[in-house]
Order: structure tokens, then sequence, then C-alpha cells
């Protein structure tokens, strides 16, 4: 039995002060075994000294003795370095993260300030509606993927890292998704609610359709089970059922 099967007893702040607990403990561990394969590094260096690929042996294992995730950067190829060095160093991301922004004149390593800047930083560029992975309603305020995207799929992935980085190491983010994006990636299924607060005017008119009473909405609404969207100037549809062109929202099937 454990009550962390239980969320629900738990308030924010708890909840903060778990994951931080748990994060510090993974870090302290990490921490450990970098200095541990260090350490033994060290002593088959001692073997090897005669050996001409001591070189390669120490560029290999650079990364696996180092206590920290390293991550040199620069400011103007910010996504990319950081792609590119992530898809490297997957198995350091529990490390405790140090970052140093580098090029043009830039040097030292993080002491907490330029990793709350970094995350800023490159959370702003990937959820930025110019650079075309996320759009952002107005309205509601929240940040949606952009199903219209050109990027990979690893850039999607680097922004889930990215954020899970960030709550690892202790920095907040200004990052505001709709409930309905948690619950898709628990797999969970929305409800309409969740829909009303994602897209206020599509879940308007879902709930319109679904509590219209006077007639059939077939015959006043004129909907099939088709959506369309617009990508970049043109119109794009999709079928949510198979052959869902030709098939009427009706007061039988509305639900």
């Amino acid at each position: 039995f454990s009550y962390f099967k239980y969320p629900i007893l738990f308030n924010p702040v708890s909840k903060t002060r778990i994951l931080h607990i748990d994060a510090m403990v993974q870090m302290s561990q990490e921490f450990e075994d970098a200095f541990v394969n260090h350490a033994l590094v060290i002593h088959a260096q001692h073997f090897l000294q005669d050996s001409s690929s001591i070189s390669n042996l120490e560029d290999n294992l650079k990364d696996v003795t180092c206590p920290y995730l390293v991550l040199e950067v620069r400011r103007a190829h910010l996504v990319e370095d950081v792609l590119n060095q992530i898809s490297k160093k997957e198995k350091d991301l529990k490390k405790p993260l140090k970052v140093k922004f580098v090029g043009g004149g830039e040097e030292g390593m993080d002491q907490g300030g330029v990793q709350k800047e970094f995350f800023q930083i490159i959370t702003a560029q990937l959820l930025d509606q110019q650079y075309g992975m996320f759009t952002y309603d107005t309205e509601t305020r929240y940040s949606w993927i952009n199903g219209a995207s050109l990027e990979s799929e690893k850039h999607f992935e680097l922004v889930g890292i990215v954020i899970g980085l960030a709550l690892y190491n202790g920095v907040i983010l200004a990052v505001n998704f709709p409930r309905l994006m948690y619950k898709r990636l628990l797999d969970e299924e929305p409800t309409l609610e969740d829909i009303k607060l994602a897209f206020p005017a599509l879940g308007k008119g879902l709930e319109q359709m679904l509590n219209w009473t006077d007639g059939d909405v077939g015959d006043i609404f004129m909907r099939s089970f088709q959506i369309s969207y617009e990508v970049y100037g043109q119109v794009k549809t999709y079928n949510l059922v198979e052959n869902g062109e030709n098939i009427l929202v009706t007061n039988e099937n509305r639900e």
C-alpha cells in the first residue's frame, strides 16, 4: 500500500515537494554513480597509459564519468543544439543539469540563473507560433499542438523532455496547456467539458447539437462526421469515422 497511488489526497504544494524530494534522491544516486565510474576509469588508465587508444577511451567515457548533465548550447542555434545533445545523452537526463551558453563571448558554467534563463528561452522558442509546432488561443491563453506542423516527432519529443527536465530540476515554467492535453497524454477519455475549456467555440457547438430538441439535428445543422481545417491557406478535411463525409449527424447517432 502506498499513499502516492492516490494523488487526490495531496494538495499542489505537497505534490511539488514530493516531486522535488524524489528528484533530489535520483540526482544524488546519479551523482554517486558518476563518481564511482570516474574512479574506475582512473584506475583503468594506469593499465592503459601506453595504449594509443587511451584518448578514444576517455572520449567515450567522458559523459559516463561526469556527475552532471552538461548542455553546451549556442543562443542562435538553441533548439538544434539541445536536440542534438539530448539525443546523445539520454542516459544522463536524471543527473543534475548544468547549462553553458557558448559562442558570442559567453563563458562560465551555470550556477542556477543560467539554467532558468535557458528553460525560459527554449520553451518560448518551441511554443512560439512562428516556429510552427504549436498554436496559441488568445481567448483561452492555451497552447495546442499544430496538426499541420512540418517539424519531426523528435522536436515534439524534445518539448516533453525540456518540460520534464525543468520540473525535475525545480524550475517552474510559464507553459499553459489545457486539461485535454494531459488527458490525451495519459490516454484518458476526454469529456465535453474538457473540449469546452480548450476550444470554447467547438465545445459550444457540440453542446448545442447534443442538447437540441427542436427537431432532428441532421435537418438543422446539416453536419457530417467530418471536420475541416486550414493548413497554410488550404482547407483540409478529415473523416472522424470511416466514410464520415457521407454520414449525417442525427439525433440517433450524435452521442
